[in-house]
């Protein structure tokens, strides 16, 4: 609970704040009696830093010595000669929650990225183990009986691997403050796009292995403009998420000019929707 539950443990396991496993599978047969689907939560992007995995990464251990993304620190020749040195970041890259996405390991003599919390490392995923994990992960709740998954912080996925500083905006130079870096190296990245398809390709063909009536839901939290959310919907060869969820409206200015800024909203989002797909309005609600 270092971020409500986003930092993850066990990907296999019930939180036992919430119950036990059999308290999750009475749940979905009670909900299956009644035709309801369950969609739950998958975090794709990171684990907690007490997950087993990253305590085997800081250790070195067999496949998952690179399941996170480990990198020296620029001054490593001479932290090495003089450990009393403070490490330096590989780059300029910030978190979400602000300060350096880079955080020393004593023990590993690396530095780990994390694009939220230090509590919360970023996995490899070009690591074809990782990738290998995380559809497992998917298969074990689907076989518990899940009718679908809304996909995490989906536009963190992936950076690139020129590891490069990212600019900063006009007047903000050496900022810390995560808004004032262009996140051209960190956020949506051509892969994400690829490895969510890749995901429905493979969700879909679990439910058709299973003989199951309809297909299984996909939900992508991403938090970009609408020219790049829709490429979640992927196209009829290849589809991606059923809901890419659009956020547009969540994020709407609330001025003198709200009404017209929904409007063009709902206008713009409409007017690039792939065919045949289904528009979708999250909004937040304040009491």
């Amino acid at each position: 609970m270092d971020d409500m539950g986003y930092d993850v443990e066990d990907f296999y396991m019930i939180d036992p704040v919430f119950g036990t496993m059999d308290d999750f599978e009475e749940l979905i047969f009670e909900m299956n009696k009644r035709n309801l689907k369950l969609i739950i939560d998958f975090i794709p992007n990171h684990s907690s830093y007490k997950c087993e995995w990253f305590e085997k990464s800081i250790k070195q251990e067999g496949k998952y010595k690179d399941y996170y993304i480990w990198r020296n620190a620029s001054n490593q020749d001479e932290v090495t000669r003089n450990p009393s040195i403070t490490p330096k970041p590989p780059n300029n890259w910030l978190s979400d929650f602000n300060g350096p996405a880079w955080t020393w390991n004593q023990q590993r003599n690396q530095f780990y990225f994390h694009q939220f919390g230090k509590e919360q490392p970023d996995f490899d995923l070009r690591n074809p183990d990782v990738k290998l994990q995380l559809l497992d992960i998917i298969e074990f709740w689907m076989y518990k009986g899940v009718s679908g998954l809304r996909l995490d912080a989906i536009d963190y996925l992936y950076e690139n691997v020129s590891l490069l500083d990212e600019p900063f905006l006009p007047g903000k130079s050496n900022s810390t403050e995560y808004k004032d870096l262009v996140h051209i190296y960190t956020r949506n990245q051509p892969e994400n796009i690829i490895i969510v398809l890749e995901w429905r390709a493979f969700m879909d063909s679990y439910t058709k292995s299973k003989n199951k009536s309809i297909s299984s839901l996909m939900a992508t939290e991403v938090y970009s403009n609408y020219n790049i959310s829709m490429q979640y919907y992927g196209n009829s060869t290849n589809p991606g998420a059923q809901v890419p969820f659009n956020l547009a409206l969540v994020r709407c200015p609330k001025d003198d000019y709200i009404v017209e800024s929904i409007d063009t909203i709902i206008k713009n989002w409409l007017a690039n929707l792939p065919e045949n797909a289904v528009a979708n309005w999250v909004v937040r609600v304040f009491k």
